[in-house]
């Protein structure tokens, strides 16, 4: 588990520290103080800074480079949206470290000029487009390298950086790391795509998590009996916003109901339940946790959260700006649910100090009986 983190020079934050990390954690703070940033710093950590987790909040955030080239159209992700103040220089660099359950574990990434073959072959280096007149102000062959060290081993690999800037989708899938790490899940404010969503599904299917999943959907249906994915339907899916191949069955009724016919509520829970008892032993990241979901439900999403998290040993990030979110965590404390194991905590980020504020327990339910403001 994660007790502490620093991040330097990541996104909007030179300089971040947090401290009193607990199994729980709501990260709350104004609007553009940098809490989806701090998601990102600790997905970065603990997948050792995969390129897969690199193009994915590059592409969450729509920081793509669109390269048109005879013959070829692909994209590559803006590689200096990552860096504090937007530059590309050799010799900046992101890090991030955490003191953990076992020492610490540290992420680096730095530009570094190419001194020795890349994992990559050498004909995804440089396509490059000569006539391009946006520079990233450093000499050819630039090349980001990311290090890592944790539980006592330590990795290295280098993904070739066009003269745009950029790192191309055509890397996706070619990377060479390590794949004994933890897992890490990262629920975004636009919820799970399908594809994700079946992937997900797949590995719950016929174990005792497909239960939780029918318990999870009840909080908003009761008449839910049991869930279901349909392979017949998953080759009509067409695209990312498609909500087909899963189905429910109601009580009373004999019809498969699709589940994107039932509310934004509904897929956005079943995401959730999905990426939490896919993190088993690892790190569970929620972009704005009550995202389409009425504050009667948000008790019962942190029940499941604190119960779930504590039986497979998953530590959760959320960030949110609702007041019925942070009260909603103080009222399953006081019910006892966070014992003896699970702990919970409100980190109040102060972008521009450089610092958090930490709630413990005591303090968030102080501050909901109150009607302190912590955000």
């Amino acid at each position: 588990m994660l007790k502490s983190l620093e991040i330097n020079n990541f996104r909007g934050h030179r300089h971040l520290k947090m401290i009193g990390l607990q199994s729980v954690n709501l990260l709350v703070g104004l609007n553009n103080s940098g809490k989806t940033s701090v998601l990102e710093a600790i997905e970065l950590l603990v997948s050792q800074g995969s390129f897969e987790s690199i193009w994915q909040m590059s592409s969450r955030r729509g920081d793509r480079i669109v390269v048109q080239e005879p013959g070829s159209r692909y994209a590559e992700s803006d590689l200096s949206q990552l860096f504090y103040g937007r530059e590309l220089d050799l010799g900046t660099g992101i890090s991030v470290s955490a003191t953990t359950d076992h020492g610490t574990d540290s992420i680096m990434l730095s530009l570094v000029t190419k001194n020795e073959p890349s994992l990559f072959s050498s004909s995804e280096e440089n396509g490059d487009d000569e006539d391009s007149s946006v520079s990233i102000g450093v000499v050819d062959s630039v090349e980001l390298c990311v290090s890592w060290t944790g539980d006592g081993k330590t990795g290295e690999y280098r993904i070739p950086i066009s003269r745009r800037g950029g790192i191309s989708s055509r890397l996706v899938g070619r990377q060479i790391v390590s794949r004994d790490r933890s897992p890490v899940n990262f629920v975004s404010t636009a919820a799970l795509p399908v594809e994700e969503v079946m992937t997900l599904f797949d590995e719950v299917v016929l174990t005792d998590e497909e239960n939780l999943l029918v318990e999870v959907l009840q909080f908003i249906e009761p008449a839910i009996e049991r869930i279901a994915s349909v392979a017949s339907d998953r080759s009509r899916l067409s695209s990312r916003s498609s909500r087909g191949g899963i189905v429910v069955k109601l009580k009373g009724s004999r019809r498969r109901i699709p589940i994107g016919s039932m509310g934004d509520g509904i897929w956005r829970l079943m995401g959730i339940a999905l990426a939490l008892v896919n993190s088993k032993d690892g790190v569970l990241l929620i972009d704005e946790v009550d995202t389409g979901l009425h504050y009667t439900v948000l008790s019962d999403l942190w029940h499941l959260v604190a119960k779930t998290s504590e039986r497979l040993n998953v530590q959760v990030f959320a960030t949110t700006h609702s007041r019925d979110c942070y009260e909603s965590l103080a009222s399953i404390i006081t019910d006892g649910d966070f014992q003896p194991r699970a702990t919970a905590s409100i980190q109040r980020i102060d972008a521009e100090g450089g610092g958090t504020t930490a709630f413990s327990e005591a303090e968030i339910v102080a501050a909901a009986e109150r009607g302190i403001e912590v955000r």
